[in-house]
């Protein structure tokens, strides 16, 4: 299976540091054959991975946005910590009316959220 964006991403962040994947697989305490599920999109990057890239590597702004975005692409399925009834509601109610919502709508969300 051909690398998805954010194994993509992993290989060349590897070879600009002259790593290997053994290398890299440490810095992010993982197995090396996980590493090697998630370049090659085998697996979905845990939820805090994009975290453990952006400080391991002392990513700036403009890249740690974007490896955020790829990480969260890479997903299907995303965890919401709510910690109030309304959180857990509101999420709720995304979740259930999600596949319903038009690119419009969809846009409006991104733009409350402050995302781009």
């Amino acid at each position: 299976m051909p690398p998805n964006e954010i194994g993509k991403e992993l290989r060349k962040l590897r070879l600009e540091r002259g790593e290997r994947m053994l290398e890299m697989a440490k810095k992010l305490e993982i197995s090396v054959a996980y590493l090697s599920a998630i370049e090659t999109d085998r697996k979905t990057p845990p939820v805090d991975f994009a975290g453990k890239i952006i400080k391991s590597y002392g990513l700036g702004a403009v890249d740690a946005e974007r490896l955020k975005q790829l990480c969260n692409r890479a997903r299907e399925t995303f965890t919401i910590n709510a910690t109030s009834t309304l959180q857990r509601d509101t999420a709720a109610e995304l979740q259930a009316g999600f596949t319903r919502l038009n690119d419009d709508q969809l846009t409006k969300i991104k733009l409350i959220l402050g995302s781009k």
